[in-house]
Order: C-alpha cells, then sequence, then structure tokens
C-alpha cells in the first residue's frame, strides 16, 4: 500500500518539477527578450543624443564662422 502512494508522490513531484523548470525557462527567455528590447533601445537614444550633439555643434560651429567672417571684415581697413 505505502508504495504505489510513493511511486505516485515521485511522479507528481516530477510533473511538478518539469512545469516548474518550463516555467523559469519561460521567464528567462522572457527576460532575455526584455533585456534585448531594452539594449536596442538604449543604443537608438545614444545614437539619436549623438545626431543632436553633432547638429548642434555643426550649428554652433557654422555660426562662429558666419560671426567671424562678419568680424573680419568690419575690422578690415578699407583700400582707398
Amino acid at each position: 500500500m505505502f508504495t504505489p502512494n510513493l511511486e505516485e508522490t515521485a511522479r507528481n513531484n516530477t510533473r511538478l518539477l518539469a512545469a516548474g523548470l518550463a516555467a523559469m525557462h519561460k521567464i528567462t527567455e522572457q527576460q532575455l527578450a526584455f533585456a534585448q528590447t531594452a539594449a536596442e533601445q538604449i543604443a537608438k537614444i545614444q545614437l539619436d543624443l549623438a545626431a543632436q550633439a553633432t547638429t548642434t555643434w555643426l550649428t554652433t560651429t557654422t555660426e562662429l564662422n558666419r560671426l567671424w567672417r562678419e568680424t573680419v571684415i568690419r575690422t578690415a581697413p578699407t583700400a582707398h
């Protein structure tokens, strides 16, 4: 009598363990997918920020060059 219950308990425990491992595997897959998506989004944000910084730098440099040219023209001696 005791042996069938022990075998049934072992089978139940094995099924529960298999279900638990499957659930853990599923969670791990979801975590990996989330991490991949997050990494891609972070990379896109970094590229956007780099592009914004480059655009700002180019705009500022262009403006400084324009101001420098205006200053040089204004302060250049005039030919008589």
